[in-house]
């Protein structure tokens, strides 16, 4: 589940309108999230592209344009760091960073989306299974004006 809110004025004019999307992976998807086994702590792979993009394509404030495939990303990534191993199950904390182009209507206005992200995965590596995954903006702007989003697994 993903949700986002504008922080502040100037990016979008829905600012005070939360909004909520769903997203879903399909286990041929999903698993590209995890790391090659044997998992170790301090083990960094980079995210699939593909992957990465159809989770932050969905990284905007608020807007009139919610057709993500005009979105368009002059840069992207995620790359993700095994932190911990404790009982059968590993976290790693997912860092990235996204440059987006995504008009508010539905036509070229030259805006564009800059965020950093932070997060965590919780894995079991020996089934591949996700326990958990969460991912934030750590920093958002559009147009002008800061927001977040923050996408937590079900």
């Amino acid at each position: 589940m993903l949700r986002g809110r504008v922080f502040d004025e100037g990016g979008s004019a829905l600012e005070h309108f939360p909004v909520e999307d769903w997203i879903v992976l399909g286990r041929d998807e999903w698993e590209k999230l995890l790391p090659r086994p044997p998992v170790q702590v301090r083990d960094s792979w980079a995210v699939d592209r593909k992957i990465s993009a159809r989770l932050l394509t969905h990284f905007y404030p608020p807007t009139e344009n919610n057709d993500v495939s005009k979105n368009r990303f002059e840069r992207q990534s995620l790359k993700a760091t095994v932190v911990s191993i404790h009982e059968g199950a590993a976290r790693a904390r997912i860092e990235g960073e996204l440059k987006m182009r995504h008009s508010f209507y539905h036509k070229e206005d030259g805006k564009v989306v800059e965020a950093t992200v932070v997060g965590f995965i919780d894995i079991e590596p020996s089934s591949p299974t996700i326990r958990s995954f969460q991912l934030v903006t750590e920093q958002a702007t559009y147009g002008g004006g800061t927001f977040g989003v923050a996408v937590r697994s079900k």
